[in-house]
């Protein structure tokens, strides 16, 4: 099942705030990776990236930044 936006905004907000177990965590990550084709980027930016960013600032900066293949 893909997750809306909003679903998505408010996991990124669980895992900023470092909420749930590490299974919990990596669960969330699944389900935000089978979503959005952006999900790399809201991986980076959550986890390798200084930037301070609230979860909604976060999701749209993601899916601004991402340049989709066309083959």
């Amino acid at each position: 099942m893909k997750l809306n936006e909003i679903e998505i905004i408010q996991l990124i907000e669980k895992l900023q705030k470092g909420e749930g177990t590490d299974s919990q965590q990596e669960e969330w990550m699944n389900e935000i990776f089978q979503s959005v084709p952006f999900a790399g980027k809201i991986y980076q930016l959550l986890f390798l990236s200084d930037e301070t960013l609230s979860p909604a600032e976060l999701f749209q900066k993601a899916k601004n930044e991402h340049k989709p293949i066309i083959l």
